[in-house]
């Protein structure tokens, strides 16, 4: 339930019941030894929409998604494909990782409800999409920055080249056993390079690489964007002190 901290227009309050509507907050993951739980799914571009009502992905004309696409406002959307062309830090316009966590936060800080939500890091992503591989208490307790540089991929949950060359559905691929789904394009996290770098660690597949990114060694500055990457949810519940 709605307990407004600031008041809110209709609009902004439509936004973000709409947002919350997109998230089907039962498709969220726990994570060990954590209150946090990690979205199963990447952002959509419906999502990206609501909240910053601009869509900077290259997939997003009917050619690409004649079942789901949409044109909203001049806008256009594949509405269940994940939002790439999202760099992590942008000065200038809205198509950022930073920008969108931010925006989506404030409505919720207004809205009174407790909880918010960031990007997740290497080892919480790694957790949710290979369980079905590796142990996860091992996985969690052992996986140092060293061994994610060394693992295998094709050895690590089903291997994803992708078959066409674009995204698709955020739910195309098969899940997990924990329901995580893996997205055609690679996804930023909050990790970043050792002593003091810019440059922030990628996870995932995309439909533009032929193997599944496992490793740590793929870093990029926080303004890098391509149609092959894009992000993911955590939730973060509130903790009353």
């Amino acid at each position: 339930m709605l307990s407004f901290a600031e008041p809110l227009s209709f609009a902004q309050h439509e936004k973000i019941k709409d947002a919350l509507d997109l998230l089907e907050m039962d498709r969220f993951i726990k994570l060990p030894h954590s209150e946090n739980e990690i979205s199963s799914v990447a952002v959509s571009q419906s999502l990206f929409f609501k909240i910053l009502d601009t869509n900077p992905s290259y997939f997003k004309s009917k050619e690409y998604c004649p079942r789901s696409y949409k044109e909203i406002n001049g806008v256009n959307l594949c509405l269940d494909f994940p939002v790439e062309g999202v760099a992590w830090q942008s000065s200038g316009h809205l198509n950022s990782a930073e920008e969108f966590f931010s925006s989506f936060n404030t409505l919720l800080e207004n809205a009174g409800f407790s909880f918010r939500f960031r990007a997740p890091n290497v080892k919480e992503y790694l957790w949710a999409a290979q369980l079905d591989q590796v142990n996860k208490d091992d996985l969690w307790q052992y996986l140092t920055y060293n061994e994610v540089s060394n693992l295998d991929p094709c050895d690590l949950g089903r291997p994803s080249p992708s078959r066409f060359n674009q995204t698709h559905a955020i739910k195309a691929k098969l899940h997990n056993a924990l329901g995580f789904y893996r997205s055609s394009v690679s996804e930023w996290t909050t990790d970043k390079v050792p002593l003091g770098g810019e440059s922030h660690y990628l996870v995932g597949s995309s439909w533009d690489s032929f193997k599944s990114i496992y490793n740590k060694s793929i870093a990029l500055l926080p303004e890098y964007s391509s149609s092959d990457v894009g992000i993911r949810m955590v939730r973060i519940p509130l903790i009353d002190r």
